[in-house]
C-alpha cells in the first residue's frame, strides 16, 4: 500500500499543502488508498458523501470518484475551478463522457487496478482508451486473452485477471471486458461492456447487457433495464434503428431495481421473472 501510494504521490505531484478526497465508500480500496496517500504525503484529506451530487469544500487536487458521479461535474461547470484531477475508477467510463469532461476543462484520469494491487497499476488520461503501466509494472496475456500483471517490486508480485484486453505492448493495453461476462453467440464472442458504450445513446435509464440461452446460437444478448414494462417496450422500439444486428440485444426485460454487490457494483444477472420483449 505504501509503495502504491508513493507512486501515486509522484504521478500527481502531491505535497504537504495538497488536498485529496474521495466520494466512494470507506470500504472501497479507492478510499482506503486516498487515506494512505494523505498520511504518507502529509497532506489534507477530505471525506465526501457517497452520493452522485455533493458539495466540494474548497480546492481538491485529486478527487476519487466513480463514473456515475461524473454527471455532477458536467452539469455544473463552476466545479472545474475546484478540482485539479478527477480520478475515476471502479467501473469503465464511456469515451463520450470522458471527452465531454475534457472539453469542459477537467483533467480526467482513469484508474485500472483492484483490491489485490492496492489501487491503480495503470492510468488512462486520453479518450483513446489506452492504459499505460505505472513504473516497474508490465503486462502479458494468459491463454484466455486476459491481462496478467507483472509487478516484481510489489508484495503481490503478479496477478492473473479476468479482464480481456487488447495488449499493445508490455506496458500498454485497451480494456475490452470481463472474461466471465463474454457472450458466445453462434461462435462470435461479444463483450457486453463494449456494447453498452455503443447503446448508451439509445437508452435514457440505467441498463446492462447480459446473456440469455438461445436454441439456435447457444447464447444471445439480453438487455436489462431499471424501469417498467412500458419503458422496455419503448426502448425495444428505439433499438430497431441500431443497425449493428450482431451487437443489438435480442430481448429486453425491465426490473424495479438492479441487484448490487457488497461494493455497489451491478450484478449482471438475468432476471428469473419479468416480461421479456423480443427486439426484431
Amino acid at each position: 500500500m505504501e509503495r502504491s501510494a508513493r507512486t501515486f504521490i509522484t504521478q500527481f505531484g502531491l505535497e504537504r499543502r495538497s488536498t485529496v478526497a474521495s466520494a466512494l465508500p470507506i470500504s472501497s480500496v479507492a478510499t482506503k488508498m486516498a487515506i494512505v496517500r494523505h498520511i504518507i504525503a502529509d497532506c489534507k484529506y477530505v471525506p465526501l458523501p457517497v452520493c452522485n451530487v455533493f458539495d466540494i469544500p474548497g480546492y481538491i487536487d485529486v478527487l476519487s470518484i466513480g463514473p456515475s458521479q461524473t454527471h455532477q461535474f458536467l452539469s455544473n461547470a463552476e466545479l472545474r475551478t475546484k478540482v485539479g484531477t478527477l480520478f475515476v475508477g471502479g467501473a469503465p467510463l464511456d469515451s463520450e463522457r470522458h471527452r465531454a469532461l475534457i472539453d469542459a476543462g477537467y483533467r480526467v484520469c482513469l484508474s485500472y487496478g483492484m483490491t489485490e494491487t492496492c489501487s491503480n497499476v495503470a492510468l488512462c488520461s486520453d479518450t483513446d482508451g489506452i492504459f499505460i503501466a505505472n513504473q516497474d509494472i508490465s503486462f502479458t496475456l494468459d491463454g484466455r486473452g486476459c491481462l496478467v500483471i507483472i509487478a516484481p517490486g510489489y508484495s503481490f508480485s503478479g496477478v492473473v485477471t479476468n479482464d480481456v484486453v487488447e495488449l499493445i505492448d508490455a506496458r500498454r493495453f485497451k480494456w475490452l471486458g470481463r472474461y466471465d461476462n463474454v457472450v458466445n453467440s453462434g461462435g462470435i464472442k461479444l463483450f457486453p461492456e463494449q456494447i453498452e458504450k455503443l447503446l448508451d445513446a439509445y437508452i435514457d435509464r440505467p441498463f446492462y447487457i447480459t446473456r440469455r440461452p438461445h436454441s439456435m446460437w447457444g447464447e444471445a444478448l439480453a438487455m436489462v433495464i431499471e424501469g417498467s414494462d412500458e419503458d422496455a417496450m419503448r426502448i425495444a422500439h428505439s433499438l430497431r434503428s441500431f443497425s449493428d444486428g450482431v451487437r443489438r440485444p435480442k430481448s429486453i426485460v425491465a426490473v424495479t431495481k438492479f441487484e448490487l454487490t457488497a461494493t455497489g457494483k451491478i450484478k449482471r444477472v438475468l432476471p428469473k421473472d419479468g416480461l421479456f420483449i423480443n427486439i426484431k
